[in-house]
């Protein structure tokens, strides 16, 4: 059975972060395995050559990579997604590569830890984890995710910077997460989650 924590982002009294210092970062990395599954309500800003839009969002997300997302603006549903086993669908449709490239940013967006096959360096004070797809930056502090560069093909990265922790229960996630590739932009305000864990 899921065990289910659902909580607000919007809290009433700020918290201080943790710190963690001689922690082990693969241990900390570890203990959000049996999350498999996250559901976000957030709001959404979308830009492109000084023109933004502006909208809310729900995704519901397996670590499997299985999601559900809807986009509304002004209360209207404009756009719908579901990957199944890999296999992804859209209203409205878009292309196949431009689907799977959302599809596979939003995981690695939302379930960050997950890095698999990875070494673990110094860089300027920071925790630099890295595999053949991947750099993630962690805070030695407090173990919150900072940015994170995904290699999608020779010369073309996703960019992903996270900001504002806020605690949730007894995890910290990031409130704000912006998306960056070429001249696009997506920033994703949290305003509520819900961790899913197995057992």
């Amino acid at each position: 059975i899921l065990s289910l924590l659902l909580i607000s982002c919007a809290l009433s009294k700020k918290q201080s972060l943790p710190t963690y210092h001689e922690a082990d970062l693969t241990n900390v990395l570890h203990s959000f395995d049996d999350i498999k599954e996250i559901e976000t309500k957030f709001s959404a800003t979308f830009e492109r050559n000084d023109i933004d839009y502006k909208g809310d969002g729900k995704l519901i997300i397996s670590q499997n990579g299985d999601l559900q997302l809807r986009i509304y603006l002004l209360g209207m549903l404009v756009f719908e997604m579901e990957s199944n086993n890999g296999h992804i669908s859209t209203k409205p449709i878009i292309e196949q590569n431009k689907s799977s490239f959302l599809a596979n940013g939003l995981k690695d967006c939302i379930f960050w830890w997950d890095i698999k096959d990875y070494t673990i360096n110094d860089d300027d004070g920071k925790y630099l984890i890295e595999n053949n797809i991947k750099r993630l930056w962690i805070d030695k502090e407090t173990m919150m995710p900072i940015k994170q560069i995904i290699s999608i093909d020779d010369d073309l990265y996703l960019s992903i910077t996270y900001d504002k922790p806020e605690k949730i229960n007894d995890i910290w996630y990031p409130q704000k997460i912006l998306l960056q590739l070429h001249d696009y932009k997506l920033t994703l305000i949290i305003k509520d989650i819900l961790f899913r864990r197995s057992g």
